[in-house]
This record gives structure tokens, C-alpha cells and sequence, in this order.
């Protein structure tokens, strides 16, 4: 039986799981590609009472871009992007906001209009693939964020000069 969230079609991978899918996702999570596109999966068997399989129940997760946002409402601003790249390729598998990181985009192409901020390695449970998780800031927003930076420390440091000097006189 086949439950889902979403609409279209679920990876064949997914309707027939095979014997080996089955064991390293057994008690783990298990991240995958189907269909070219990252999956967490994770599979339990229920047994009778007399020790025999009776079934197994899989969850599979596609890591998509509502997944990339619900991971982090609280923290994503608009012109921010959160981002799955595969270690071995230098293409965005998914982003957190498609229309302005479209999956399938070439890494070196986004360094004029972003700056890569944060990256964390997927580091739980087994894995066929390398999964990077990379955040990236708007080139603009991260000027505009340094000048305000700028702006607040100025008078806060002309302040702690004149106090210095105030006390060396005194």
C-alpha cells in the first residue's frame, strides 16, 4: 500500500522496493537518490508472533523544497536560499526557493549574486550519496547588512575614544 502527500507519481523505486533498499533502510535513515532526486527513507519490519515478517513499513521523505523550507521557516528570509548540493556534482539538487535557485543550476555560476554562508554535511544514518546543505545570502542584502553593521559600530567607537581620552586626561 502506497500513501502520499503530494500529487504525481511515486518513484518505481518506492512502489517495488528492492530486498537491498529495504535492508539499509531498516532502523536508520537511509538517504538516497530516486528518480535523481534526494529521499530519506526509513523501514521497519512488523513481525507475528511466531517470528515471521508479516510486513514492512517505509517512510520516504522526498527532500524537496518544502521540505528545505519547513527545516527552516524561522530562519529563511526572502532573499536567502537554502540549498541540497551532491558532493560530487557542482549542481544545486534542491533549493529552498526555485524560482531564484532553480534546481540544477551550475554552483559557480550564483557567486556574483550570492555569497555561500553556511554548508553542513548530511551525517546521520547510512548513505549512498554525499549530501552538502548550503545557505546562501543575497550579494546585495549581505552589503547592505555590513553597512548597517558599519553604521551602528561608528559612533559606538568614537564614543569609547573619546572616553579613553577623557580618562588619560583626567
Amino acid at each position: 500500500e502506497l500513501y502520499k502527500a503530494s500529487d504525481g507519481p511515486a518513484p518505481t523505486a518506492l512502489r517495488h522496493p528492492e530486498q537491498t533498499l529495504l535492508n539499509l533502510s531498516h532502523g536508520q535513515g537511509f538517504l538516497t537518490l530516486l528518480n535523481n532526486k534526494p529521499f530519506l527513507l526509513a523501514s521497519e519490519q512488523i513481525i507475528d508472533k511466531n517470528g515471521k515478517i508479516q510486513a514492512t513499513l517505509m517512510l520516504a521523505s522526498p527532500l524537496d523544497e518544502e521540505f528545505l523550507i519547513a527545516s527552516q521557516a524561522s530562519t529563511l528570509a526572502d532573499s536567502n536560499v537554502i540549498a541540497l548540493l551532491a558532493e560530487d556534482r557542482p549542481t544545486i539538487l534542491v533549493s529552498s526557493n526555485a524560482t531564484l535557485i532553480p534546481p540544477g543550476t551550475k554552483i559557480n555560476t550564483l557567486k556574483d549574486r550570492y555569497l555561500k554562508i553556511g554548508q553542513g554535511f548530511f551525517d546521520y544514518g547510512a548513505t549512498d550519496i554525499v549530501i552538502e546543505l548550503v545557505s546562501f545570502i543575497s550579494t546585495a542584502e549581505a552589503s547592505q547588512l555590513t553597512q548597517d553593521v558599519l553604521s551602528e559600530e561608528r559612533p559606538l567607537r568614537s564614543l569609547t575614544a573619546i572616553i579613553y581620552i577623557l580618562s588619560f586626561v583626567i
